[in-house]
């Protein structure tokens, strides 16, 4: 404990790795009991070095630190794109995802954030979608004809994958929606 300590291992990574340590016991049925943080060790730094390879270039602190308030933040540029954007409906929709971000201020394990972020987003951009005046949505499927006019030659699931990708993208654009992620 002292190394992590001294090395500035957050708590939450700390926790989380221990926690994935007792979870992988649980799976394999093992019986033998866990005995002190020495069988932990390895996950953890494992865990600290993935987490700081993710923020990697980034000039912030990492996501562990403070998640609450990165999603506070996430949700604010939400709520700012909301203000200014081109219908109530589309407003309604992105307040509507600001609340869902600020939601999961009571979680404290990145991961499980991170994958509701997935959630949400793929969720919004669905509902998105359906609100966004005809006008903008015959302009974003003609910009997305000519993008993937050239990936003709991919089978079907990487076409499809790559027409929701850019779909997302050219939505993001639309609308200014930062990507849900504590990591960007």
């Amino acid at each position: 404990m002292k190394r992590w300590n001294q090395e500035n291992v957050p708590l939450p990574v700390v926790l989380e790795a221990i926690d994935h340590c007792f979870d992988k016991q649980a799976e394999r049925g093992r019986k033998r009991t866990i005995s002190g943080l020495t069988y932990c060790r390895h996950a953890v730094d494992a865990l600290w070095e993935e987490r700081k390879n993710l923020a990697v270039g980034s000039n912030s602190a990492l996501p562990e630190e403070n998640p609450s308030a990165r999603l506070d933040a996430l949700a604010h540029a939400i709520e700012e794109c909301a203000g200014t954007s081109v219908s109530s409906a589309v407003g309604d929709e992105l307040n509507g995802l600001a609340a869902q971000v600020r939601a999961l201020a009571g979680e404290k394990a990145v991961p499980r954030i991170e994958t509701a972020l997935m959630e949400i987003e793929n969720a919004s951009f669905d509902r998105l979608l359906q609100v966004l005046p005809v006008e903008q949505k015959a302009s974003l499927e003609a910009e997305l004809g000519s993008l993937l006019s050239s990936v003709r030659n991919l089978d079907e699931a990487s076409q499809r994958r790559t027409r929701d990708a850019n779909l997302k993208r050219l939505l993001r654009q639309a609308t200014g929606i930062p990507r849900l992620s504590l990591f960007g």
